[in-house]
């Protein structure tokens, strides 16, 4: 990332100490500094730890974990190797930076201090992880507190139970790179709206449009949207999925349309955008399926590995594609298509051995969530039987306002491609219809004179 054209730039000593900021990042943060050191050494401390002070923790919490994140913060700042033990602006730069601009194998080495501080590594991988997503929805609730509430952070702590196989703190780094990408991002955002910075390329996706959803009565509450969030990336997660702000748009919601494949089919086709689909069984299970691809009637399997599936309910969990898997993410066919094709909606397999199958009769014995396959890393996303009755199923775009303009002139063309086609079998009944009683008897006429004059 270069740096930023700015009106205040660095002065030529100072570029060293800038290191990777941008000059208006660069700018900000000296001061940010000024005014934590305005009352010298013996106030810094205690600034800082006010600045980088969380709100929201979650009612019933321990006063100390307001401070737990500006604590981890601090013991950085202290400890950074290239300040010999000088906590000055250079030593807040370079902290500044690795929020920033380290690799992410670096960034998940820095959340794990900063946020739980276990320095002599005897907290187990499974409660680790659990409390770094915990602290995590912390951040973003300290940041986003329109959106999560002490209820959707008691919420998401209850269903935060790891069912991964976590030796040690590798496999810890490897559960956060590969199935929650962007939790490292969560104290980027912290900080950036702390320090009133502007680091667009390390924003959470779209800048967590989706916790900016309805927050009505819906399958798709906000801790659930904020943990989808986290586990949704494009191959890089410094790369934003559409760098745009706004709320995701319900395309389809059971209880008010009623369960039916054709409402489904038509409410996907032509968004021209990421989908996640959501579903509630019979048994009371929440789970369903994200993908970035765009969906498109197809007698085959089609998609990116930019997809996954999850459980929401009783529990949390991401299944993503396994790492040389088969490449069969995604399928879509109605009758209209090809009447004698096999008709639904699923992820994973093959279309007779779906992994996680909608059927068009929305219901048993055709609908199907099956623990393994070889798309899919293995694991059950709904109930212990397979087959599965769905009793509420929503839809949500999250392609903001380019994939609704292209769903709506797709659905515009459609609209006038069947009154064109209207027309024609109009004009070609009426043609016929013309011929056969009006030029017919006209030809019949001429044959009944023709024979009377021949007797």
């Amino acid at each position: 990332m270069g740096n930023a054209s700015s009106s205040s730039k660095a002065e030529p000593g100072e570029k060293l100490l800038q290191g990777s900021l941008s000059d208006a990042s660069f700018q900000a943060v000296k001061a940010s500094w000024a005014t934590l050191n305005v009352e010298g050494a013996g106030k810094l401390r205690e600034k800082f730890l006010a600045l980088f002070e969380l709100s929201a923790v979650g009612k019933g919490a321990p006063e100390a974990s307001r401070f737990h994140v500006a604590n981890g913060l601090w013991r950085e700042l202290e400890t950074d190797p290239d300040s010999n033990g000088r906590v000055d602006l250079n030593a807040f730069c370079r902290l500044v930076e690795t929020v920033f601009f380290k690799s992410l194998r670096v960034r998940c080495r820095f959340l794990r201090r900063v946020y739980l501080q276990d320095h002599e590594h005897t907290m187990r991988p499974k409660e680790a992880a659990r409390l770094l997503m915990q602290t995590g929805f912390y951040c973003l609730a300290d940041t986003f507190e329109d959106c999560l509430g002490d209820e959707d952070l008691n919420a998401v702590s209850d269903r935060l139970k790891i069912t991964k196989t976590l030796s040690d703190k590798e496999d810890l780094n490897d559960w956060m790179v590969y199935e929650f990408p962007f939790l490292v991002c969560t104290l980027s955002v912290f900080v950036e709206v702390k320090l009133g910075l502007s680091v667009e390329s390390f924003r959470l996706p779209t800048r967590l449009p989706l916790l900016r959803g309805q927050k009505g009565a819906n399958l798709l509450r906000p801790a659930d949207v904020a943990i989808l969030s986290l586990a949704i990336f494009s191959a890089h997660p410094e790369e934003n999925c559409s760098g745009e702000e706004g709320t995701i748009k319900q395309l389809y919601d059971s209880r008010s349309e009623g369960l039916g494949f054709n409402r489904l089919v038509n409410s996907v086709i032509g968004y021209a955008g990421p989908t996640i689909i959501v579903i509630r069984d019979q048994e009371g299970h929440i789970f369903g399926a994200y993908t970035a691809e765009e969906w498109r009637r197809s007698k085959e399997y089609y998609g990116t590995e930019d997809c996954f599936l999850f459980t929401l309910s009783p529990h949390v969990s991401i299944l993503r594609p396994r790492q040389g898997g088969e490449r069969k993410f995604q399928y879509l066919c109605d009758k209209d298509l090809a009447p004698n094709s096999t008709h639904g909606l699923g992820f994973g397999g093959d279309i007779h051995f779906t992994r996680f199958f909608l059927s068009s009769s929305l219901s048993k014995p055709g609908c199907t969530a099956r623990e393994s396959g070889l798309t899919f890393q293995m694991g059950s996303i709904g109930g212990e039987d397979e087959l599965f009755e769905p009793i509420q199923i929503e839809i949500w775009g999250c392609g903001g306002k380019e994939a609704e303009k292209a769903q709506q002139q797709c659905r515009s063309d459609r609209a006038k491609f069947i009154a064109q086609r209207r027309k024609v079998d109009k004009s070609q009944f009426l043609d016929g219809f013309s011929q056969e009683y009006l030029l017919g008897g006209t030809f019949k006429h001429k044959e009944e004179v023709s024979n009377r004059g021949g007797e």
